[in-house]
């Protein structure tokens, strides 16, 4: 080979990896931002009418930054990451107790973010502590799980009980070698990693562990990007069906074989048939200054009262809608 041709296939080589870092490091439009390439413009997101805001909590004014809710017999608890606690409140949203406080003790907190119930167990995500703390319904300190074994220096912040297992995963941008579904296993109490590049939200529902992806990874960055809902199934993801392009899930829940998907790009939440079309838009915070300034966190839906609840950390407060 003469020089002559060595140098025009260098030349080509670095003009594919220019090109190709290029691509890459341009972040996609999202779902509603893109008005041709993915079939959803702003002219298609439909507000439904069907749910209402409400004021559940009575103008509870004690929120700091609340995140995670789940109903514990008769009681709504919420996750409360900046004053390291839970606070109860009985079925009509009247405020009954706070639980815990700052530290690392028994019934102490850093952090607090997930929650789940089972069993007559709450699991509390103890992030700052990288611990899961159990609890009995009344509140009571049962014990902990210690998470140093996990394979990661980030919080995590979604949890599920599936069987005697115990499922992790984070929704927020983390560096991918950090970027698994943990399980903790009930029956030998080992951690297993499930997925590559997971960063994501789960959901049980109807005896199914679901995922969906909140990024989409590549070698050199994270971005929104394709989404798609999994089924965890012998540890492993098994896709279901692919959602719009670049939706930022922060959270789920099925209702009426309709997927529910809180979107942290947009701060709203979207219903999808279960093949991943989009339906409508069932609520969307309230732009201020016409700026998109409210970071969504978590998503509940509560069987018992049908009540839907939304937490908005950075706005010290939850939203309940209902039909």
């Amino acid at each position: 080979m003469n020089l002559k041709a060595a140098a025009s296939i260098c030349f080509v080589l670095l003009l594919t990896l220019m090109t190709g870092c290029s691509n890459m490091e341009a972040e996609p439009k999202g779902w509603r931002d893109n008005l041709e390439n993915y079939g959803i413009t702003r002219d298609d997101f439909i507000l439904g009418s069907e749910y209402t805001e409400t004021n559940y909590f009575n103008n509870f004014a004690e929120f700091e930054e609340p995140q995670s809710i789940v109903r514990v017999e008769n009681n709504i608890v919420v996750s409360d990451s900046k004053l390291h606690c839970l606070f109860v409140f009985d079925s009509n949203g009247d405020f009954i107790e706070k639980v815990g406080g700052t530290g690392n003790g028994d019934l102490e907190f850093l952090y607090p973010m997930g929650l789940a119930y089972k069993d007559d167990v709450l699991y509390v995500v103890d992030s700052g502590n990288h611990r899961i703390q159990f609890l009995s319904k009344n509140f009571e300190y049962l014990g902990e799980k210690k998470l140093n074994d996990l394979n990661s220096v980030h919080p995590y912040s979604h949890i599920e009980i599936d069987d005697d297992n115990i499922y992790l995963s984070v929704a927020e941008n983390v560096e991918s070698k950090y970027s698994f579904i943990y399980k903790i296993s009930g029956q030998d109490n080992r951690v297993y990693q499930i997925g590559l590049n997971s960063v994501g939200c789960l959901r049980k529902t109807n005896d199914s562990l679901y995922f969906i992806n909140t990024w989409e990874k590549t070698i050199a960055q994270t971005y929104n990007g394709e989404n798609h809902l999994y089924k965890i199934e012998d540890d492993k993801l098994v896709e279901e069906f692919e959602l719009p392009y670049g939706i930022m899930a922060k959270d789920l829940f099925f209702k009426d074989n309709y997927l529910y998907i809180l979107d942290g790009r947009n701060s709203s939440v979207d219903k999808f048939e279960l093949n991943g079309t989009y339906v409508e838009t069932i609520y969307q915070c309230p732009l201020e200054n016409n700026i998109n300034d409210s970071d969504v966190s978590f998503l509940y839906y509560d069987e018992v009262s049908g009540n839907i609840f939304i937490s908005i950390p950075n706005k010290s407060k939850i939203i309940c809608i209902s039909d």
